[in-house]
């Protein structure tokens, strides 16, 4: 009973931890907007400050709300900034696999819940009962068991 509690915590510590991860990455990640409504933001004046990383483009208009967007044409793109007095900062595309560890965190924490929860169960595999050579089970009461011996 023991093992049973320790297991359902387990499991719902790591959905909470699923759960806490999605809520941080949604909130600190912008909201997408279309490369044609950035480009009418950016001719009305609403756009304040833009970074650029490769063709990503995440800025913040005069409100203080942030948006991202992708950019096809950042060369053309930018004499439009320019011309409009936006604050413009860039650097260098992201590199390496940050975006896949990032991804693959939930995962990671599902794992890891599953190998201690074996772990309490004293490292039982998955088919702990199964074809163990209980078979006396299905014997009728009083009668023997059948050894190699007397058949052989």
């Amino acid at each position: 009973m023991k093992s049973i509690h320790a297991g359902l915590l387990l499991f719902l510590l790591t959905a909470l931890g699923i759960v806490g991860y999605n809520v941080w990455l949604r909130e600190t990640t912008p909201p997408a907007i279309s490369y044609s409504a950035f480009l009418t933001d950016l001719e009305q004046g609403k756009v304040k400050k833009i970074h650029l990383q490769g063709g990503e483009v995440i800025g913040e208009n005069k409100n203080g709300r942030e948006f991202s967007s992708f950019s096809p044409d950042v060369p053309g793109l930018m004499p439009k900034l320019t011309a409009q007095g936006v604050d413009i900062s860039a650097g260098p595309t992201e590199q390496g696999l940050g975006g896949f560890f990032q991804s693959m965190i939930p995962m990671l924490l599902i794992l890891g819940g599953w190998l201690i929860f074996q772990k309490n169960q004293g490292g039982k595999s998955s088919n702990s009962g199964f074809a163990k050579g209980k078979s006396s089970y299905l014997l009728p009461i009083g009668m023997s068991k059948i050894t190699f011996a007397d058949v052989a």
